[in-house]
């Protein structure tokens, strides 16, 4: 059942008042309330109505919150005033706090709310017992004398601490409570200086304070000190001090009530700091985390991850269900399953369900849900933490679809090959392998414990894919002419249990890592060399055969050490740097970052992948050769290892890609230069704006610079606008050239050169999105564009830049149905309607071309 609270609101907007009461709903209260915004509407309510507490706003038409707690103060009533604003500075809410107001709350932070007024009807609840205990101290002072005897024994039973202490300072009394927690007789403590003797030096002279303000204002005062014991022991102690005024009008003494609130304190503190660390990682886990009240199944919290998943904010989210947020159907499936979670009472896992969010579309994610159960053992909270699986999904089937392929492309090699796992189970047997042994892959799947080499050598034993996986040679004596290159192991050997007999095999081993670099298993690629191996006789012939591989390979191949030393080239290396022989090469070659990189700090970040990735793979570089020509290279390296993780050396294989690098430029212009074939096609079918294309497409490209985009992307900026009329080639001639104002009609079919463009060019492969930016140029940030209505960020950057570009040499520029307007004019045009029509930047990056630095448009 709600707790009832009675509430007089001093606030000038019903809404924020609305508000205020939802916020406490939410919480378990049922307020019974009066909306006020007068000194005298608040003076009326509080002389007919009794209230629990007082929520006021610091600024209002008529009155403020200053005035409010200066008339609370002058009625004399003790409520707790909390000061709830919109905005108000840190100074002066702490003024209103020293002046009476209990606590301030800003209005975007209503959270607090709840709390703030728990504490204070908590404190107004104990200054009322405070009181009560006051004025049955006054009775006792009244009766002290007379019943001296039952005092005493009143004080020396009381659990709480008292003291009495004259004007001077000097201690006068102290409860058997005290002295036992003092360490003291009551003998030791008369007459001895109750500041120097039992309050820590660093407490002085707040107490002094205290002192002054009770002689001051002549009335009690709580507050909160220190007292030390004769040990040295401190207690934290809430003291209810008072004067004691004789019949003149004078302090005889001051008496103190105190209780000691030492572990309360430590407790509060140790809870505060729990709090406050749950907060923290509950807001830095990047799950969404949420809070459901079990009732209603509304959200009562949602963390930072939240928010971001959701595309709202969790001031929109608290207060709202599923239905408020999802398509019905994903409403039910959740309701339903918070339904079974809060009548279970277990913990619910939800592999993967969908979720529509506002900015992501429908995401997949993976939920835990559990009820959060009060003293009773009933269901008052549902907790849900979701994670956010669906690229992890989109990675498992690309994953699937890529082993697939990878299986595919093993089955059909010519080759025999075979694949195993880190374990040594076989993982692929393709159709050659079958062949070649005889055996079914069906019947070799799974296995293990070497059953691959039964069908080679009859027995069970390591053969090359297992000196490859464990980098143990000498496990396999069967093998010759065995050479490691990085993770690929060649070999050669006889296999006396083939279908055909004594076979002599090669065969090429290597390791399979992930994108981690982790080692996942081994592959064998196993080819029958018998007919080769008869004309090739000895092992001399099979190691020339290699080496004129090696020496012959269009690519350079090469070693290098950690120093940057040449140790390894073929010729075909030694000829793309113009050097003579290899060795020369290596003799000349000291430092390769230095001697061959135009940009030394690119071997670096080159070795950087390496050690992140395992290898670089076609990366494109400009290096010297040896009289100091630039050309270009694509390498792929990786570092070889020892046993222990070190590098022994970095080895790899690089082209030379100079003419394929001119061939893509040369392309490049040439697609220039049939961009701007079609641009001159356009403007023969309007020659009005004879120009135009090219000016937008100057304007354009000048504004992408200023804007600081990257320069392929201001490359399509300029290609596009040199063409973005060209729509218009599906306008009849006589409406382009038509000196009259446009009819309706006239210019409905003007505005589908947009559209049209788009249609001509989308089946064309651009490297960039030319079609999207041509049928954007007309849409606007407020959606009153065409032909799509796009709004903001949904139109390409390129393309609001070409809006810009366009609408400022329109209007600068004749036509045929008006002059020039003027390029003052234009630029008050975008800039009028900066934000609202037009991107914002792109509108800055504009003016400041043509008013900061000077741009002009080309004349014609």
């Amino acid at each position: 059942m709600n707790k009832p609270l009675r509430i007089l609101i001093v606030e000038d907007s019903e809404d924020d008042a609305l508000l205020t009461i939802r916020e406490l709903k939410k919480c378990g209260y049922e307020p019974e309330y009066e909306r006020v915004e007068t000194a005298e509407a608040m003076r009326t309510a509080l002389r007919e109505k009794s209230w629990d507490i007082i929520l006021c706003d610091y600024t209002m038409p008529k009155f403020s919150g200053l005035a409010a707690i200066a008339l609370l103060k002058e009625i004399g009533i003790d409520l707790p005033l909390i000061i709830v604003s919109g905005a108000i500075g840190e100074e002066m809410a702490v003024e209103c706090m020293r002046i009476g107001a209990y606590d301030y709350i800003m209005k975007d932070n209503l959270s607090r709310l709840v709390p703030a007024i728990k504490r204070g009807l908590i404190e107004s609840d104990s200054r009322i017992k405070r009181q009560q205990a006051e004025k049955a101290l006054l009775k006792s002072e009244e009766k002290f004398r007379k019943e001296k005897i039952f005092s005493q024994l009143l004080l020396d039973t009381s659990p709480a601490f008292i003291v009495a202490i004259g004007f001077d300072g000097k201690t006068l009394m102290m409860n058997q409570s005290l002295l036992d927690a003092l360490e003291y007789t009551t003998e030791e403590i008369k007459g001895v200086d109750y500041l120097t003797t039992f309050v820590p030096e660093e407490d002085r002279m707040k107490l002094v304070e205290v002192f002054q303000k009770i002689v001051r204002e002549r009335k009690a005062n709580i507050n909160e000190n220190r007292i030390i014991s004769r040990s040295g022991r401190t207690y934290l102690v809430e003291w209810h001090g008072r004067p004691v005024i004789q019949k003149g009008g004078d302090i005889d003494i001051f008496v103190g009530v105190g209780i000691d609130i030492t572990e309360r304190k430590q407790a509060e503190n140790a809870l505060l700091r729990t709090n406050t660390l749950l907060d923290s990682i509950i807001e830095n886990i990047p799950d969404m985390i949420f809070l459901k009240d079990a009732k209603d199944l509304r959200f009562v919290r949602f963390n930072r991850a939240g928010e971001e998943l959701l595309g709202y904010s969790r001031e929109d989210l608290l207060g709202m269900n599923d239905y408020d947020l999802f398509p019905k159907d994903q409403a039910d499936f959740f309701t339903e399953k918070d339904r079974a979670v809060l009548s279970g009472k277990d913990v619910l896992d939800i592999p993967e369900e969908p979720l529509q969010t506002r900015n992501k579309g429908e995401r997949t994610i993976h939920t835990k849900k559990v009820p959060i159960l009060n003293a009773k053992g009933e269901s008052e909270y549902l907790l849900g933490i979701s994670e956010d699986i669906t690229n992890r999904k989109r990675a498992e089937e690309a994953l699937l679809s890529s082993e697939q392929r990878l299986s595919d492309i093993i089955e059909f090699l010519p080759d025999a090959t075979l694949v195993i796992d880190n374990e040594g189970k076989v993982i692929a047997w393709n159709r050659a392998m079958e062949i070649m042994t005889g055996v079914k892959a069906t019947d070799m799947l799974g296995k293990g414990d070497y059953e691959y080499a039964l069908p080679f050598y009859g027995e069970r034993r390591p053969i090359l894919i297992d000196m490859a996986l464990h980098q143990e040679p000498a496990k396999d004596k069967s093998h010759t002419h065995l050479q490691r290159v990085g993770d690929l192991l060649f070999g050669e050997a006889y296999a006396p249990g083939l279908i055909g007999g004594k076979t002599h095999l090669s065969a090429t081993a290597s390791l399979l890592r992930n994108a981690g670099g982790e080692v996942v298993a081994a592959i064998e690629c196993i080819r029958d060399d018998t007919e080769r191996r008869r004309t090739q006789e000895n092992l001399q012939q099979a190691e020339e055969r290699y080496r004129s591989i090696f020496e012959n390979a269009q690519e350079g191949i090469y070693r290098s050490t950690p120093t940057g030393r040449i140790i390894l080239a073929n010729q075909a290396m030694a000829n793309m740097f113009g050097y003579k022989t290899p060795e020369e090469l290596m003799t000349d070659v000291a430092d390769v970052a230095r001697q061959f990189y135009v940009n030394s700090e690119e071997h670096t970040k080159l070795r950087e992948i390496i050690e992140e990735q395992g290898s670089v793979i076609n990366h494109e570089t400009q290096l010297h050769r040896k009289d100091g020509s630039v050309f270009w290279v694509s390498i792929t390296m990786q570092a070889v290892r020892d046993e222990k993780g070190q590098i022994l050396y970095y080895e790899g294989i690089g082209e030379d890609i100079t003419g394929r690098k001119e061939m893509a430029e040369r392309m490049r212009k040439s697609l220039g230069a049939t961009v701007q074939a079609i641009a001159v096609i356009v403007e023969i079918r309007d020659p009005y704006t004879a120009g135009h294309q090219r000016k937008v497409a100057d304007l354009a490209r000048a504004m992408a610079t200023e804007m600081k985009l990257p320069a392929d992307q201001i490359d399509g900026i300029r290609m596009a606008s040199a063409i973005h009329d060209l729509g218009k080639i599906s306008v009849p001639a006589e409406i382009l050239s038509n000196p009259k104002k446009l009819t309706a009609l006239e210019f409905s079919l003007i505005k589908t050169h947009a559209q049209s463009g788009y249609d001509i060019l989308k089946g064309i492969e651009f490297p960039w999105p030319v079609a999207r930016m041509i049928r954007e140029h007309h849409e606007r940030m407020d959606g009153t564009g065409y032909p799509q209505g796009l709004i903001g960020e949904e139109i390409l950057l390129e393309a609001r830049i070409l809006a810009i570009a366009d609408v400022v040499e329109s209007m600068a520029s004749h036509r045929p149905y008006r002059p020039a307007l003027g390029l003052n004019t234009a630029l008050a045009e975008i800039e009028n309607n900066k934000g609202t029509l037009y991107d914002a930047d792109a509108v800055d990056a504009c003016l400041r071309l043509f008013r900061d630095k000077g741009f002009q448009l080309e004349r014609t």
